[in-house]
């Protein structure tokens, strides 16, 4: 039997991250078997942006009613309400396939082609972010929010099979829908750090926006002068980054170092020199970050919302607010370094679903079912 043809929509990746890595490990599995598969849109990946090492696949280009550049000129609240309509029409001529993988919310597959659609949750569920809180409806953010509410879920299409990020988006799902779908763990590589001659310090790693609240590390500096942190990711020249430039510069305690768009190594090595990773994130889908980090052996403090309770089932290493957060660095500080090592190796233990053999088995597994392939399940 010749292999396969295999699609995946996913739109135009721009840098490193969760749903990438997602990607590039499926990409990785389907090649261990043969397989090259299509990637589907409408503009193609510069995977220099994304990897060192990217695995085989082809660009197939299809026709969005929006286009991709067209919506990147929008702004951002609104860009995101009318990406997942405009995936709905999308023209991608997913009949030609064998079996085709999601990772664009909202995409209708084809009749009869066998498929699995993996989602982190929006646009199909009203996550408690995207809830208004009316007497301060009069803000311009609430007022947007509250426009946004107003734009119905796109709902799933019948004829797709999907799989959820976590099990908190699994439960709104069923919720919203009455729909119980598996959950799927997105794959997370362990790096190789370098050696350090100790660990200290907080890191916050992730993309500098507000919605990740990276700032929340600058009152931790306030309140722990005598302490090292460290804000890195990927950012912009916008408003938010600058003013998160400003007040590590001059507001902080000189105990605060901000790393614009770091490079792969320097991410391991950030990893390596780091005691304690913060993830401020509310609400997060799941936050994938956390789990290379307890890889990398850091121990995570971690918003107590959304899919990070299920990666962190720790009460002790969760907050609910900024005071909260100050509270439990003093007791994690207090404690000695054996007792803080014992809670990390349980959670690297807990993570360890995470791995990229698991997932791809979970997200190749269907495919070689519905193919009758099953004889090279075990080699993804």
């Amino acid at each position: 039997m010749s292999q396969p043809r295999v699609g995946i929509v996913k739109s135009r990746f721009f840098g490193p991250g969760g749903i990438q890595t997602c990607c590039i490990e499926l990409c990785a599995g389907l090649n261990r078997l043969g397989i090259v598969p299509d990637v589907l849109w409408d503009e193609p990946t510069d995977w220099r942006d994304v990897t060192d090492s990217p695995p085989d696949m082809r660009f197939i280009p299809g026709r969005l009613p929006i286009s991709s550049a067209r919506l990147r000129s929008l702004p951002r609240w609104l860009r995101y309400r009318l990406h997942p309509l405009s995936v709905r029409f999308a023209r991608l001529g997913l009949e030609r396939y064998d079996f085709v993988y999601g990772f664009e919310d909202g995409a209708r597959v084809a009749s009869g082609v066998p498929n699995l659609c993996y989602t982190g949750g929006p646009p199909f569920v009203r996550t408690p972010d995207q809830r208004i809180d009316l007497p301060r409806a009069l803000a311009t953010s609430k007022i947007r929010k509250m426009a946004g509410r107003l734009v119905p879920p796109v709902r799933p299409d019948p004829r797709a099979r999907y799989v959820a990020v976590s099990s908190w988006i699994a439960d709104l799902f069923l919720k919203t829908y009455g729909i119980r779908v598996p959950i799927v763990w997105p794959p997370v590589r362990a790096r190789r750090l370098e050696t350090v001659p100790s660990r200290n310090g907080f890191l916050f790693m992730s993309r500098l926006e507000v919605e990740k609240r990276p700032h929340v590390m600058l009152s931790l500096a306030r309140r722990f002068p005598r302490l090292r942190f460290t804000i890195a990711g990927r950012g912009y020249a916008d408003a938010y980054v600058s003013a998160l430039r400003f007040s590590a510069r001059h507001e902080a305690n000189g105990n605060v170092r901000l790393v614009l768009n770091p490079t792969d190594r320097e991410v391991s090595r950030l990893f390596a020199e780091h005691e304690f990773f913060v993830f401020p994130a509310q609400w997060e889908h799941f936050g994938i970050v956390t789990v290379e980090a307890i890889q990398a052996g850091l121990i995570p403090l971690v918003h107590d919302s959304g899919g990070q309770r299920e990666i962190v089932p720790v009460d002790a290493l969760r907050f609910a607010s900024e005071s909260e957060l100050v509270e439990k660095v003093e007791v994690l500080l207090s404690k000695p370094p054996s007792d803080r090592g014992e809670v990390l190796r349980e959670l690297q233990k807990h993570v360890a679903r995470g791995s990229p053999e698991n997932y791809c088995r979970e997200m190749i597994s269907p495919l070689c079912r519905d193919l009758g392939l099953t004889h090279l399940t075990g080699l993804a």
